[in-house]
């Protein structure tokens, strides 16, 4: 009869901590945070961020209930350069009626493996040790000699381990895990007899898609379904629908199923510090007396800073330019398609305008012709140049002939003598004439019959590319 009574008080403070399997939903600490903060839930989320967060959760569950659930929490969530692996961690306690205490902590690791363009699955691992222990002072009863209560039943501590998987593909997340796997006893030993409790295996399954939206994708819209069950089917069902603005903001709202209605938000206070809080509204057998469940929470970022921003700020900027080329090259595809429709029309009328063009060139090319041939005799003209006799005198040279082919002209007659020189060394047949009435000095090279045989001197010469300036002087 005495150890009967034992368990069966024991058990009453058991169901009230949520250890024994007949209420084994709640041997999981419960958060309404975890939407931010999966790794609660899944080791397979560890490392799946850009920095390592740090993140402390406090939860007041049942707010009027005296003695009501209050649980806190510390976690470490980051990843290595690579992104293939993962570390974190977390420590907890919970306490329970004032009279059950539980303290545990994990560490938890992943791998990250590709499966190609933003496609991922992570497998995920985290061991560690939970801690339960009863507080007697704390309880109430009526006989404070009851023997049940004075017994040495103080402490029982267990191995725990969870195991997860996660699937990311673009917006796509699916994660199962299954806490407590190893089902480990919990084993409380007091003076007379030893007490055995089982922490029953949990499994956990969860999905959702962020739908990004906004003129830089700065809006998200995630949906969220998460179901927890027992190998009883001892289920709990949430539904969230989580709003974000430039990883600045959130807010969500949610069902738990036949327990409460949440409602969370937080914002980013500065680059490395995030607050959020939470509120469950009871919907069950509680609502009139519960006085709802408040959740606080705050997240540390370390690392990254202002590289990480610039590295954003950076890949932004390619995304934008991609898009901007991606718009112009589907711009000029249209264009290409719509050329491609018309270009046997322009082909004919291309061939067409080549024959036009050729008959034009050809026409052109007879006036140029007969432009240059006409353009030649007014060049002929122009290097001619008349004068009289008895306004010249020869400085040296002859006069015997009437046509000279002159090519310098100068007002100082010693640089006319030193270039007719120059010319006479290079064998040329020159000589200096003076014009009195210009008073100018003109150096020539050659004499010749007629008008005739000056033009084809003259012509001679510009086909060597020589004197290109040279001129036919007449003495009348």
């Amino acid at each position: 009869m005495f150890m009967m009574c034992r368990l069966v008080m024991l058990t009453m403070i058991l169901v009230g901590a949520g250890i024994c399997k007949e209420v084994v939903a709640q041997q999981i600490p419960l958060y309404s945070q975890y939407l931010y903060n999966r790794l609660l839930y899944n080791p397979a989320e560890t490392g799946t961020g850009d920095r390592t967060v740090a993140h402390f959760i406090y939860r007041k569950q049942w707010q009027n209930f005296q003695g009501g659930p209050e649980t806190r929490l510390l976690s470490v969530n980051g990843g290595f350069p690579n992104k293939r692996l993962g570390l974190g961690g977390y420590i907890f306690s919970d306490y329970t009626g004032e009279v059950v205490k539980r303290i545990g902590g994990k560490l938890t690791y992943a791998y990250h493996l590709p499966l190609g363009d933003e496609q991922t699955l992570s497998l995920g691992i985290g061991a560690g040790v939970v801690d339960h222990s009863i507080d007697r002072e704390k309880v109430r009863i009526e006989d404070p000699t009851d023997e049940v209560i004075t017994g040495q039943l103080d402490v029982g501590t267990a191995v725990d381990a969870t195991v997860g998987l996660r699937y990311r593909w673009k917006g796509l997340k699916l994660g199962v895990s299954v806490p407590q796997v190893v089902e480990s006893d919990l084993r409380y030993v007091n003076n007379r007899e030893d007490a055995n409790y089982q922490l029953a295996r949990h499994y956990t399954g969860y999905g959702s898609y962020e739908f990004q939206f906004g003129s830089d994708d700065n809006w998200g819209l995630e949906p969220l379904v998460m179901m927890r069950t027992t190998e009883d089917f001892q289920y709990q069902l949430d539904g969230n629908l989580i709003a974000t603005y430039d990883d600045f903001v959130w807010l969500s709202a949610g069902y738990r199923w036949d327990y409460a209605a949440t409602f969370s938000a937080g914002v980013k206070v500065h680059d490395l510090i995030k607050v959020g809080y939470s509120y469950d509204l009871a919907v069950n057998e509680l609502k009139d007396f519960s006085g709802g469940s408040h959740e606080v929470m705050l997240g540390v970022v370390f690392g990254g800073g202002q590289k990480q921003e610039d590295e954003d700020k950076k890949f932004k900027e390619l995304n934008e330019r991609l898009d901007t080329i991606s718009k112009r090259n589907d711009s000029l595809r249209g264009s290409l398609k719509e050329s491609k429709d018309s270009l046997m029309d322009t082909k004919m009328e291309l061939a067409q305008k080549t024959a036009e063009i050729d008959s034009l060139k050809k026409d052109i090319g007879n006036f140029e012709k007969s432009r240059k041939e006409e353009g030649k005799d007014v060049q002929d003209a122009k290097r001619t140049l008349t004068v009289d006799r008895e306004n010249l005198s020869f400085v040296t040279g002859d006069i015997k002939k009437n046509y000279y082919l002159v090519v310098s002209s100068n007002r100082v007659e010693k640089w006319a003598r030193m270039y007719h020189k120059k010319l006479q060394k290079q064998g040329y047949e020159s000589g200096v004439v003076y014009n009195k009435k210009r008073d100018w000095y003109y150096v020539f090279i050659t004499k010749v019959q007629d008008m005739e045989g000056g033009l084809q001197e003259l012509y001679k010469l510009r086909e060597q590319n020589k004197f290109k300036d040279a001129w036919i002087h007449i003495i009348k």
